[in-house]
Order: structure tokens, then sequence, then C-alpha cells
């Protein structure tokens, strides 16, 4: 009951199960527990129903691992982990007791409710961008919000750039509809 479901994929996706270390490729019948890494080929990507109906899509030639996965006191707990690569999160409606985190290179994120946002990470460090909702980022035991429509640098040192704020899709000036 405490797994997510693999909802689609493409090319080459394979995930490592934390409890034998034997690598697999997915099929619709995939269920991945706490602790299974799921990583993309440069063909591959999967979206991912985790167990607090948030989506996460997993970009080509990314690794993910799936930290914790959890039902607890009528909310959930969910954690995943992005080593390399990209991932976008969209979360649903959350209980004050559930919890959505990603983290990225030792860089904790605890995603609010309502929240479509995309991580990046790299060996230059990572990227948070937020298209909607909010992300609580905690870097060094420093707590920043990271709002809709910013984005926001983590360098290979761990510090955290000034938030900007995304450019606005452009605006049709013509033809009229």
């Amino acid at each position: 009951k405490d797994s997510a479901r693999l909802i689609s994929f493409e090319g080459d996706v394979r995930v490592i199960r934390a409890a034998t270390r034997e690598t697999e490729k997915v099929s619709r019948d995939t269920y991945l527990l706490a602790g299974d890494t799921i990583q993309t080929q440069a063909d591959g990507k999967a979206q991912i129903k985790m167990i607090d109906g948030a989506v996460l899509t997993i970009r080509p030639n990314s690794t993910v691992v799936i930290r914790d996965s959890s039902s607890i006191f009528g909310g959930t707990s969910v954690k995943v982990a992005l080593d390399d690569g990209q991932i976008n999160v969209k979360t649903q409606d959350q209980t004050e007791a559930s919890n959505n985190v990603v983290e990225v290179k030792q860089v904790e994120n605890k995603l609010q409710s309502q929240t479509d946002a995309s991580f990046n990470s790299n060996a230059g460090g990572c990227e948070i961008r937020i298209s909607r909702g909010g992300v609580e980022t905690t870097v060094g035991g420093e707590k920043t919000v990271i709002k809709d429509g910013e984005f926001a640098a983590i360098n290979q040192n761990g510090k955290l750039s000034p938030k900007e704020r995304l450019y606005e899709p452009p605006k049709l000036m013509n033809p009229p509809n």
C-alpha cells in the first residue's frame, strides 16, 4: 500500500531494487518501494505517481532514489533524492500531516500543496524553478521559501544564489484570435 506506481514510461528506464540490488527494466506493472533507484537513459523518461498523489516526471539521463514512501497518522511521507539529471514534481492538496520532500545535493526542499516545480542537478550545482506553489528550501540549516515564478541556484559550495524571477510566457499581440 505504501508503494509508488509507474504510470508511464518510454525508452530505456531501469529500476535497481533496494532489497536485492538487482537491475530490472520497467513494465506497466512496476511498483516502487522506499530505497529503489530509478535510472533513465538518454532515450528514457518516466512518470511516477507517489502515494500522496504527487506526480514525479523523470527526464532523460537522470537518477532518482525513492527515500521514503509511507503513510503516517492520516498523512503521507514522500521523500525522493535526485542524484543527477532533472525531475518535475506536481503536488496535489496535502494535509497538515503530509510531507513531500525532494533532496538535491544535500539540500532539502519541502514542497507545499498545489506546487509545480522542477529540479536540475549536475556537476556544477543544482537549480530550482517554481511554476506554481512554493518550496521551503533548507541549505546549511537556513530556510528559504521559493515561490511561484521564482528561480534559485545552489552552487558547488552549497550556497543559495539570490532568487530571480522567471520570465513570463510571451503574450500574443498579433494576429487576433
